[in-house]
């Protein structure tokens, strides 16, 4: 069978059975990724919500005043800033996506949306990761001690780390669903950003609805410019 990468989703042209994938099978594969995005981009958000009003005050009062080792969490934090690719260098993981992007649309040009799907959502992430942090001003949990935490001059909101790899994970998710296990890696950064006292919950549940956005938009944008193209060239319904 053919097992190539085709456009945001790594549609195998082929089923297991050796069917061909019809247009109907690739429209009803690439729609599921884009729900999954969106809803997790909406549930994401209105559980941010819920956690500034009832969550962040509590929770971190009740950590500031345990040990939660948060120098390990620290170094487990560390570990994935190199799988991210921003260490040693910290333009390594841009320049592997910006090169797989390039390549892959000189040479292999079915899978050049796949690899523009997770570059853009990782870039405009990160972008707009900066943009927040500047604008919110968000004191972390260590820097706040009962006053205002917002419009101060902080850097909390969103959680950077949790931003690093969640929008490489969620995309990821989408052109290869397989790899929604992936998941996992920014829910890990997530809490380990509390527990080092590092964020408040609000903060890294809103990097995860900021990056569910991002990818979701990223995947629609690449779907109009590429996608089509693609599901016309699949057979139609009822093609074997």
């Amino acid at each position: 069978g053919d097992w190539r990468i085709h456009f945001h989703v790594p549609l195998f042209t082929r089923d297991y059975d050796g069917r061909a994938w019809t247009q109907s099978d690739v429209a009803r594969v690439i729609g599921a990724a884009e729900r999954f995005v969106k809803r997790l981009a909406l549930g994401c958000a209105l559980l941010t919500a819920l956690c500034m009003a009832f969550v962040d005050k509590p929770l971190a009062q009740w950590l500031a005043v345990r040990d939660t080792h948060p120098h390990a969490w620290e170094r487990a934090i560390a570990v994935l800033e190199y799988a991210a690719g921003v260490e040693p260098w910290k333009w390594l993981g841009v320049t592997v996506l910006v090169a797989g992007v390039v390549i892959s649309t000189l040479w292999r040009r079915q899978a050049a949306a796949a690899w523009m799907i997770v570059a853009s959502s990782h870039l405009l992430a990160r972008n707009l990761t900066m943009w927040s942090k500047a604008l919110t001003g968000r004191l972390r949990p260590h820097e706040w001690h009962g006053g205002a935490m917002w419009l101060q001059g902080g850097s909390s909101f969103p959680s950077g780390d949790v931003v690093l790899v969640a929008s490489l994970a969620l995309p990821l998710a989408v052109v290869y669903p397989r790899l929604r296990v992936l998941v996992a890696v920014p829910v890990f950064a997530a809490v380990a950003r509390v527990m080092a006292h590092a964020h408040f919950a609000s903060d890294v549940v809103g990097a995860f609805a900021l990056c569910a956005a991002v990818t979701a938009l990223c995947t629609w944008g690449v779907d109009r410019a590429f996608g089509r193209a693609f599901r016309r060239s699949q057979p139609p319904d009822g093609a074997r």
